[in-house]
C-alpha cells in the first residue's frame, strides 16, 4: 500500500503544537496531542458593512476588517479626507496634509503609511509619503520615484513596500521598501505592471494583476517577495487590474473584484491564494474595481470599501473564511 510520502513526495510534518497559520490541505502530527490534523477553508462569504462618509475610488487603505483605514482617492480632484473602520461604522479623523489619487498604504489602523500617487497640483505622479500614528498625518522622507498605480504592503508605518506604477517615464518594474525612515530600491519586479496589487508584508509579499499601460490589456501574472528577489508564481483565474487585496504573506491572499481590460468589464470575482495556486471563491455581492481594501495579518479575511461601479460608490464588504482544523481518525 502506498504510503502519504509515496503519493505526496514528503513526510506528515511531527510539530508540538498546530501551525499558527495553515495553509489549505497542510497534514501535520500534533505530538502533544497524539492527533493527525489537517486544516480546511470549507466555504468563504462577503457581509455588507457600513458605508463610507465620502464615496471615493483610487484610495489608500490600511488595517483589518475590524481597525481599518482610507486617505486621499478621487474622483476628478483629489480628497484629503481620511475615514477610520471599527468593523461597522467609518468615522472621520484627520485630513493627510497632501491630496492624490492612485496612492500606496501599508500598515495598521494606528500605524500607517501613505506614499505616491498623483496630485492635483501640479498634477504630477508624486514621491511624498505620509506617516500615520493613529491621530495625525505628518510628511516623511520621500520615494525615491514618483508613481502612482503601483503595488503596495507592510506591516506598519516603519515597514512597508511599493512596486511597479506609472511613473512620468512610463510603467516600470521598480521596487522601493521603506525602514521607518527612507526608501530604499531594491529588486526589481519581473513584470511590468501598473493597477497592481499587493498583498502581506515588506518582506513576505504577492504582487498580483494590473496591466502595462492605458488602455490597460489586463494580466494575470503573480509574483512572490522572499525580502530580497520577486520569483513567478501560478497565474490568477481571471487577469484583471484595480484590484481589492489582502492577505498575510506571500503563502496567504485573497484577491476580489477588477476590470478585465479586454472587455471592460466590471467584475465581482475573488481568488484566494494559498502559497502554490489561487482558488475561485465566493464574488464580491457588487462588482468594482480601484477599491480601497485591507485584511488580517493573521486570519484570512479582508475588506473592500469605495471603488468605481462604474459610478463612485461608498460600499463597504467584508470576507470572513469559514474552515479550520480538522482531526483525522488515526485509527
Amino acid at each position: 500500500m502506498a504510503t502519504y510520502k509515496d503519493i505526496h513526495g514528503f513526510k506528515i510534518q511531527n510539530v508540538s503544537s498546530d501551525p499558527p497559520a495553515p495553509f489549505t490541505g497542510q497534514v501535520w502530527y500534533n505530538s502533544t496531542s497524539a492527533t493527525v490534523k489537517y486544516f480546511a477553508v470549507l466555504t468563504g462569504s462577503w457581509a455588507t458593512g457600513g458605508s463610507l462618509n465620502t464615496a471615493r475610488n483610487r484610495m489608500g487603505g490600511a488595517g483589518t476588517q475590524t481597525a481599518a483605514l482610507v486617505f486621499s482617492g478621487g474622483p476628478g480632484f483629489s480628497k484629503t479626507e481620511t475615514e477610520s473602520y471599527n468593523g461597522s461604522t467609518w468615522t472621520e479623523v484627520n485630513n493627510i496634509g497632501s491630496a492624490r489619487y492612485g496612492l500606496g498604504g501599508a500598515g495598521t489602523q494606528t500605524s500607517a503609511l501613505a506614499f505616491g500617487g498623483f496630485g492635483n497640483s501640479p498634477y504630477a505622479q508624486k514621491t511624498t509619503t505620509d506617516k500615520w500614528n493613529g491621530t495625525n498625518w505628518t510628511v516623511v522622507n520621500s520615494l525615491n520615484q514618483g508613481r502612482l498605480y503601483a503595488g503596495s504592503t507592510g506591516e506598519s508605518n516603519s515597514a512597508a513596500l511599493t512596486f511597479g506604477g506609472d511613473t512620468t517615464s512610463g510603467v516600470v518594474v521598480n521596487t522601493e521598501s521603506w525602514n521607518g525612515t527612507n526608501w530604499t530600491e531594491v529588486n526589481n519586479l519581473n513584470t511590468t505592471r501598473q493597477n497592481i496589487t499587493g498583498a502581506g508584508t515588506s518582506t513576505s509579499a504577492l504582487a498580483f494583476g494590473g496591466g502595462p499601460g492605458i488602455p490597460v490589456p489586463e494580466k494575470a501574472f503573480t509574483e512572490s517577495w522572499n525580502g530580497t528577489n520577486w520569483t513567478e508564481v501560478a497565474n490568477l483565474g481571471t487577469g484583471r487590474y484595480g484590484m481589492g487585496g489582502s492577505g498575510a504573506s506571500n503563502t496567504s491572499a485573497l484577491a476580489f473584484g477588477g476590470q478585465n481590460g479586454s472587455t471592460a468589464a466590471i467584475v465581482a470575482f475573488t481568488e484566494s491564494w494559498n502559497g502554490s495556486a489561487w482558488t475561485e471563491t465566493t464574488d464580491l455581492n457588487t462588482a468594482r474595481f480601484d477599491i480601497g481594501s485591507g485584511g488580517n495579518s493573521t486570519a484570512p479575511t479582508a475588506w473592500g470599501a469605495g471603488g468605481r461601479t462604474p459610478g463612485t460608490s461608498a460600499l463597504t464588504e467584508e470576507f470572513s473564511f469559514s474552515g479550520g482544523v480538522s482531526t483525522i481518525d488515526a485509527s
